[in-house]
């Protein structure tokens, strides 16, 4: 069917006019590890915040650690924007049968928290790294496995929105993974128009504001594709967006702050919501030495806010 219009879920919709826009992401990881991870993330005044549904955790050791999360979060006031997630990449979804198998798994986890998380994200970054080695996951795989999961999640919960997997912003000529213009143009014909209700979107930079970010003008090529398409109706949500200042080639706490300020200013129409990847610092799961991901957080692994963290309580 075709995309729902905003406003149709559970407690009303998270994209209505005039109300804030800000989200944030904590990876279940990081939840594991900081048992003061949530109490730092709710400082920030999140809207929703996303979080990873790990089948391999329930598969290793139930559900009681993701229905603490849920219940915790949704105990603060917090919505929850859950991210459908595999135990080994995209290489978990390879053949015809665990897509099938898949899907079976999203609708147990999608019945189960049925009216208490508004919004499922489908995967993360299929046109990145991570697939059987492979420079992210064919279109018509993830075409399948989207078409197969949204059906699971809107005959589970009809109120909750169908996300796409965030589409990592890998550039036009870039021959190491698929980008992200030719990447959302394949999966639209392999015909996944009218499966999801928004589409997710990553935007990070390190030097570069937007509108001029790089990132931020492939968003903009990816919706004119959406357009091109007959998706004008559907928003961009961007899922994850920010700048780390922690590890190689870090940027500064101003730039993250002025950063995420230069997306709000600059953010169209279609966009929905705007998530800051991270809540919080993760210095303990990552080398800074050669790593980004311990440093995109709002707040720093000693609990103290960087300037970002009050562009987010401000919108």
């Amino acid at each position: 069917g075709a995309p729902r219009e905003a406003g149709t879920h559970r407690g009303g919709s998270l994209d209505q006019e005039g109300r804030r826009v800000m989200d944030v992401s904590v990876p279940f990881g990081v939840f594991m590890s900081q048992p003061e991870a949530l109490a730092r993330a709710s400082t920030l005044k999140p809207q929703a915040i996303h979080v990873d549904f790990y089948s391999q955790v329930v598969a290793d050791s139930g559900w009681a650690a993701l229905d603490r999360l849920v219940s915790s979060i949704l105990a603060r006031g917090i919505r929850i924007v859950g991210i459908l997630n595999g135990p080994a990449g995209w290489g978990h979804w390879d053949t015809r049968e665990q897509r099938i198998e898949w899907a079976a798994w999203a609708s147990e986890c999608v019945s189960r928290y049925a009216g208490r998380v508004i919004a499922w994200r489908v995967g993360n970054e299929p046109n990145n790294r991570g697939w059987l080695g492979r420079s992210g996951m064919p279109v018509a795989k993830y075409a399948d496995l989207l078409r197969r999961t949204s059906i699971a999640i809107r005959r589970q919960d009809s109120k909750a929105w169908v996300i796409t997997a965030g589409i990592s912003p890998v550039v036009d000529g870039d021959t190491t993974r698929p980008p992200a213009t030719s990447y959302v143009a394949d999966l639209y014909r392999e015909g996944v128009l009218g499966c999801f209700d928004a589409l997710a979107f990553h935007v990070y930079s390190g030097t570069v504001l937007a509108p001029d970010a790089g990132t931020w003008k492939t968003m903009l090529r990816v919706r004119d594709v959406m357009v091109d398409a007959g998706d004008a109706g559907t928003k961009i949500w961007i899922t994850e967006c920010g700048a780390s200042t922690v590890g190689p080639s870090a940027a500064t706490e101003a730039f993250q702050a002025d950063f995420l300020r230069s997306v709000i200013k600059n953010r169209p129409a279609w966009v929905g919501r705007i998530s800051q990847y991270t809540a919080v610092d993760c210095p303990e799961l990552f080398n800074a030495a050669v790593s980004l991901q311990g440093g995109f957080g709002a707040i720093r692994a000693d609990g103290s806010d960087k300037p970002v963290a009050n562009v987010i309580r401000k919108n």
